[in-house]
């Protein structure tokens, strides 16, 4: 008698929009979230994702250098490349590197404005560090944060995204994975058998939660005072971009990624309702548990 095979379910979509109260749903059914099985391994909990991010600290910590590796210093997952560029990255150019590509969190890259913490909201939106930036400097928990976990130079990435996809594809147990950078570089990890869901929000909503988020100065020409950059968060030196390039972006790429690819379209507006609830169980092959959509506390919660 064979046994069903195990789902590997990867979540796509731009910051903001859902995903984390997606994977919290998918979890309830005892789908695992980390590749390994470890709460310490995640993203803890604040006043943006009160009940977590859901995210692997150390698959998305390698998805920020797959980024910087194959596009450039200047992209992130705030600052995403056109679907030209990303087309073109399947892979690494011998030019773009030439004297190697090495990147940490260290004195030589933390840029933190002088003035940041005493004015810290007109630089995120709020009262205290939701950048991060401060926790990278000397002793403190994000220093060397690459390195710590053996991704800081081109060689080591590589590895570790080999050792990720295979370890995706041989785990005995149903996984869900999510990182609004995951459209930006999947392809690029060359995964089989995983199937796909692609959560959209409202983009008006996604944009407001982006600039709460990554600080007012998102989406706009307004930069950090002296520098090119509107925003800073987590070290990620964010040039200007309109809203429509980004989102038009993100579409456009994570489309392309769903080429051939099983997967499932779910609007978060209709998934805070409870609306075709049954569509996503059926995807994932299992029972979710509904109690933990609360739908008056979304709607009044600053953030979802």
């Amino acid at each position: 008698m064979c046994s069903m095979p195990y789902v590997k379910i990867l979540i796509l979509s731009p910051p903001r929009s859902g995903s984390s109260l997606l994977t919290r749903l998918i979890a309830s059914s005892s789908y695992r979230y980390n590749l390994v099985d470890n709460d310490n391994n995640a993203f803890g909990a604040h006043e943006f994702n009160k009940q977590g991010y859901f995210e692997d600290v150390f698959f998305t910590l390698l998805n920020d250098q797959l980024i910087r590796l194959y596009y450039g210093m200047e992209y992130s997952f705030l600052f995403p490349p056109s679907l030209k560029q990303f087309l073109q990255v399947t892979t690494l150019r011998k030019d773009k590197y030439p004297n190697g590509f090495s990147y940490d969190v260290d004195e030589n890259t933390v840029f933190i404005p002088t003035d940041f913490e005493k004015h810290i909201k007109s630089y995120t939106g709020t009262t205290w560090d939701v950048w991060g930036i401060t926790r990278m400097i000397n002793g403190e928990k994000w220093e060397r944060c690459y390195s710590k976990h053996g991704i800081a130079t081109k060689d080591r990435i590589i590895e570790a995204m080999r050792r990720v996809a295979d370890s995706v594809e041989k785990a005995e147990y149903n996984l869900v994975l999510k990182d609004p950078r995951l459209s930006l570089v999947m392809p690029l990890y060359q995964f089989s058998n995983i199937k796909i869901i692609w959560i959209q929000r409202n983009p008006d909503d996604v944009r407001k939660s982006m600039q709460r988020h990554y600080g007012p100065r998102m989406f706009t020409t307004k930069c950090i005072p002296g520098t090119p950059y509107v925003s800073n968060h987590f070290n990620h030196k964010v040039g200007p971009m309109d809203f429509q390039t980004y989102y038009k972006r993100y579409h456009q790429i994570t489309r392309y990624c769903l080429k051939d690819i099983e997967h499932l379209v779910v609007r978060f507006e209709e998934l805070i309702k409870l609306q075709h609830i049954n569509k996503l169980e059926d995807f994932i092959g299992a029972k979710i548990d509904k109690t933990i959509i609360d739908p008056l506390s979304i709607t009044h919660s600053p953030e979802p």
